[in-house]
């Protein structure tokens, strides 16, 4: 399901009119409609109070809530991501050694919380990939050189899509115990 979707069915859930959540979000009830309606796009901030008024994952929220099995399966929903909100993911090196995925200020870091601001770094890097070892952090850098090729027109949808298919292919390993392992 798509978030507007996921958005109706939980609010209605929740036995919640479109006004009662637009009160309780700090948000106009044309907004809720028109995010509803698939005619607006929440900004990250109003995703984030959702997810947190609504007591659901941004995951159940946006549509995402299979827990991804390969590495291309996070490729696939960075892309996704990165898509949706018009290009505004980076990434970076936290500590020298890991890498992280930066969406409008907030870092998603592999940490048990998941989620810190850009400007403070995780209490320790537990559960994160040192950088050399990490599965994304090949597609990261090469992603976003070929994000900014495709979108200066250097390359055309048809070579960025092969590309992205390319990639998603050589990522097809399981997740497992900070390991990837080829499908069977």
């Amino acid at each position: 399901m798509s978030f507007n979707e996921n958005l109706k069915m939980i609010r209605e859930q929740k036995g919640m009119t479109q006004k009662e959540l637009a009160a309780l979000l700090g948000l106009s009830t044309a907004s809720v409609i028109a995010y509803e309606q698939a005619q607006k796009k929440p900004s990250f901030d109003v995703l984030l109070a959702m997810a947190e008024k609504l007591n659901v994952s941004l995951d159940v929220l946006c549509g995402m809530d299979i827990k991804p099995q390969t590495w291309a399966d996070i490729t696939r929903r960075i892309v996704a991501l990165d898509v949706w909100c018009d290009g505004c993911i980076e990434f970076k090196s936290l500590a020298g050694e890991t890498c992280a995925i930066v969406f409008n200020g907030w870092v998603v870091d592999g940490q048990e919380d998941g989620w810190h601001y850009a400007d403070t770094e995780p209490a320790d890097n537990n559960g994160l990939y040192p950088y050399d070892k990490n599965p994304l952090a090949k597609f990261t850098s090469e992603y976003l050189k070929m994000r900014d090729l495709h979108s200066n027109g250097a390359i055309d949808d048809e070579l960025f899509a092969m590309w992205l298919s390319k990639t998603y292919k050589a990522l097809d390993h399981l997740i497992t115990g900070g390991e990837s392992h080829a499908k069977t």
